[in-house]
Order: structure tokens, then C-alpha cells, then sequence
């Protein structure tokens, strides 16, 4: 049986969010991040996965009190998804299919110099992606 294809309203709204207020405030990130993001929501419906958005913009307070060292959600060109709902094999899958992917417009890792669209953070309940764009598709206002 082939799976039925899904349209773009249908993509985002498959796309849960932790915070209401991130609902509202995804029409205001970089564009190239909503593009990635979608595509990223496509893979989950493929794999019948939900995909849940648990960070999207911040302000500095909110990096303050994380211990954030990025300005990458004050500039809009990050988010953090979930993903302890996804196995050991498809996270590993989802890591290396996106960045390879989106290496020309991933943020670059500050240790490594390496670009990486995601990189996967925290411990159990914690555990998320965190979904970054390049410093040069800051959004600053």
C-alpha cells in the first residue's frame, strides 16, 4: 500500500508544539529554517512519528537562565525537537540524512568547525535535537 502524500498545511499542522506561544511565533523565524523544519516534519509523518517543537525563539533572560552560550534561538535560526520518542537506528538516521542534507547552510560547530544542521543534546527526558542554522542567517531586529 502506498502512503498518502500530505500537503503543507497538513505538514504544519502535524507539527506540535510544547509552548503555545512557539504556535504563534513560527511565522517569524528564518525562512530557510521553516523550509528545514518542514522537511524534517515530513520525515517524521513518513515514519508515522509526531514531531514536537519544545523551543523555537527565546529572549536573552530565557538563555540566560538555560545557560545558553548561542544566540541562535534570540536570532531565529534555531529550534529543539523532541526525540526520545524515536529509536537508537532512526535517530541516528534522522541525524545523518539532515546533516548531509543542509551541511551548506548548517551552523558550524564551535569545537570542531564541523557543520551540522542537528546535533542531539541532554539525557533522557531532556534529550532533544537542536536544530541550527548558520550565524550568517542571523535574524536581528
Amino acid at each position: 500500500m502506498t502512503k498518502r502524500e500530505i500537503n503543507a498545511q497538513e505538514l504544519l499542522d502535524n507539527i506540535n508544539f510544547k509552548e503555545d506561544k512557539d504556535d504563534d511565533e513560527i511565522a517569524t523565524i528564518h525562512g530557510l529554517l521553516l523550509i528545514v523544519l518542514l522537511d524534517m516534519a515530513y520525515w517524521h509523518h513518513d515514519r508515522n512519528y509526531e514531531m514536537t517543537i519544545t523551543d523555537l525563539v527565546s529572549t536573552l533572560e530565557e538563555d540566560i537562565e538555560l545557560g545558553r552560550e548561542s544566540d541562535s534561538h534570540r536570532t531565529k535560526r534555531a529550534a529543539d525537537l523532541r526525540c526520545k520518542h524515536l529509536s537508537d537506528l532512526d535517530r541516528r538516521q534522522f541525524i545523518h540524512h539532515f546533516n548531509t542534507k543542509y551541511a551548506d547552510i548548517a551552523s558550524v560547530s564551535r569545537s570542531d568547525l564541523v557543520p551540522r544542521i542537528v546535533v542531539e543534546h541532554g539525557e533522557g527526558e531532556n534529550r532533544h535535537f537542536h536544530v541550527a542554522l548558520n550565524f550568517k542567517y542571523r535574524i536581528t531586529e
